[in-house]
């Protein structure tokens, strides 16, 4: 096991006979690797001394053909990938938290952001998203929002990488692939919400949700939706883990975000509504830079109001 630092993290090259199967759990700043079908031969771990992430590996025979390597850190996991290179090594890239400015007047200075907006233009079956009852397409919805929100986050100095940014088919395997391309650093999919046909709309109260699947994502959709709670007035369907294909990447925090329902009239134009969206906007960057812990915008004084406050006292 050889450990290598890098730009954003570490990289680990698992020397092994053959592609095996593996399973990955992530921990509290932890992340344990599982190889099946194998017994370990191994006897030392390479470490770099340059690497300030990794903190520890230790390895052990876990079962009679199960092999556990566990890799510690000295900070909280981003992400990961783990793939076989040729040769048979398994290589992990292990993902530190981004640097970037966290200064006013940019504080996302230096990081990139991916925002996915939901679904693709299709005006005839097979639709591609939710339509609403006055003839609303989600995926308009969806761009709508993505669209104020890169303006929000642009303001703040983040590099935002869409997805999407029009009616062009974007499949939806492709769009984690353009999320790692871009080197993004969280990834946001925005999306409106519906209900399965036969079900009742009325039989309990519906409004926002947010999704997550993977343990390092979890902070953030936790983080936004507690922005959710304290700012949009619909009703709170809460933090979900969600099995979705572009919430699975392993190499960033994402969450997918289900705003409103397209199927109620009212919510409905809610999500047309340019205002709503800029409320939304405002939430969603909220509940990131709670995430991201970034202080607080400092109150900037004006000079000047104090300076004819202390002309006013003279007289």
């Amino acid at each position: 096991i050889k450990l290598l630092k890098t730009d954003n993290g570490s990289t680990a090259k698992i020397s092994i006979c053959d592609k095996l199967p593996y399973i990955v759990t992530e921990g509290e700043k932890s992340l344990t690797l599982k190889l099946y079908y194998t017994k370990l031969h191994s006897n030392w771990v390479v470490y770099d001394s340059s690497d300030t992430f990794t903190k520890n590996v230790n390895f052990r025979q876990a079962g009679t053909n199960v092999a556990e390597i566990n890799f510690e850190f000295n900070r909280d996991i981003w992400g990961y990938d783990i793939y076989y290179s040729p040769g048979n090594a398994l290589i992990i890239e292990f993902k530190e938290p981004p640097s970037f400015t966290r200064k006013w007047p940019k504080p996302l200075e230096g990081l990139n952001i991916v925002i996915d907006p939901g679904h693709s233009a299709r005006r005839e079956p097979p639709y591609d998203g939710a339509i609403g009852p006055m003839g609303t397409f989600e995926y308009e919805a969806n761009l709508g929002l993505s669209e104020v929100l890169k303006g929000d986050f642009e303001e703040l100095g983040a590099t935002i990488i869409m997805t999407r940014i029009g009616d062009e088919e974007v499949p939806l395997r492709e769009r984690p692939k353009i999320a790692k391309d871009s080197k993004g650093d969280i990834f946001i999919s925005v999306h409106y919400n519906a209900i399965s046909d036969g079900k009742d709309p009325f039989d309990e109260p519906r409004g926002y949700s947010l999704y997550y699947y993977h343990r390092h994502s979890a902070e953030f959709a936790r983080s936004v939706h507690e922005s959710y709670v304290k700012n949009i007035k619909l009703p709170d369907e809460g933090v979900r883990y969600g099995d979705y294909h572009v919430l699975r990447m392993t190499y960033m925090p994402a969450i997918l975000l289900e705003s409103a329902y397209m199927i109620y009239p009212e919510q409905e134009e809610m999500a047309a509504s340019p205002i709503f969206r800029k409320e939304l906007s405002a939430t969603i960057v909220k509940g990131t830079l709670d995430f991201l812990k970034i202080p607080k915008k400092p109150i900037t004084k004006n000079k000047s109001s104090k300076k004819n406050k202390r002309k006013g006292k003279r007289r």
